[in-house]
C-alpha cells in the first residue's frame, strides 16, 4: 500500500509575496504585486499563504488572494491586446483599482475578525499557477490597511507517493 505525504516545495522558508503596494490600500480596492512569482521551473503544486497585516480594526468582511497569471508573449497564434507578455491577468490592478479580481482567479480569501489589532491568518493547500504569475490583495476588511508592517508571504508544498 502506498503512502501519501507532503513534502517541501522549492520556497521553503516563508518568502515575501507582497512589497510595499498593499500600504495604505484602500477598503473595496485590489492592488497586484511587484513581486513576480515563478514557478516555471520548479511547478511545485500547492503553497501556505500567511498575512499579517498591519495595526487596524477591521468591521468584518475578508482578504482575498487572487493569481493573475503573465499573458502570452506577442506573436502567439491569436494573441491582441493584452496578451502581449508584459500584462499579468487582465492588466486591471497596475495600480490600485476598485472591486475584486474575478473570481476564478481566487486563491485564498482570509476572513478578517472585528476587533482592534493586526488582520492575521494562513490559508494551506493553496494550488500554485504552473508559471510566471503576481498576486493581487483585495482589501474587503471594511478599513483602509495600515501604512505600515503589512506582511503576506508564501511557502510551496508539493505531494509525494511512497
Amino acid at each position: 500500500m502506498a503512502t501519501e505525504k507532503w513534502i517541501a516545495g522549492a520556497v521553503t522558508t516563508w518568502q515575501a509575496l507582497f512589497g510595499t503596494e498593499i500600504n495604505s490600500l484602500p477598503n473595496g480596492s485590489g492592488v497586484i504585486s511587484s513581486v513576480v512569482f515563478d514557478n516555471t521551473v520548479n511547478l511545485d503544486v500547492f503553497s501556505v499563504i500567511s498575512i499579517n497585516l498591519g495595526s487596524v480594526t477591521p468591521t468584518g468582511g475578508f482578504i482575498g488572494i487572487y493569481w493573475y497569471e503573465l499573458n502570452t508573449a506577442a506573436g502567439a497564434s491569436g494573441s491582441s491586446g493584452l496578451a502581449d507578455g508584459t500584462v499579468y491577468g487582465d492588466g486591471r490592478f497596475g495600480s490600485a483599482a476598485v472591486g475584486p479580481p474575478p473570481s476564478l482567479w481566487t486563491a485564498a480569501l482570509i476572513p478578517c475578525v472585528a476587533a482592534a489589532g493586526i488582520i492575521t491568518g494562513v490559508v494551506s493547500k493553496v494550488p500554485l499557477p504552473l508559471k510566471k504569475a503576481k498576486a493581487v490583495l483585495y482589501n474587503g476588511s471594511g478599513v483602509s490597511l495600515a501604512a505600515t508592517l503589512n506582511n503576506v508571504s508564501i511557502q510551496t508544498f508539493n505531494r509525494s507517493v511512497v
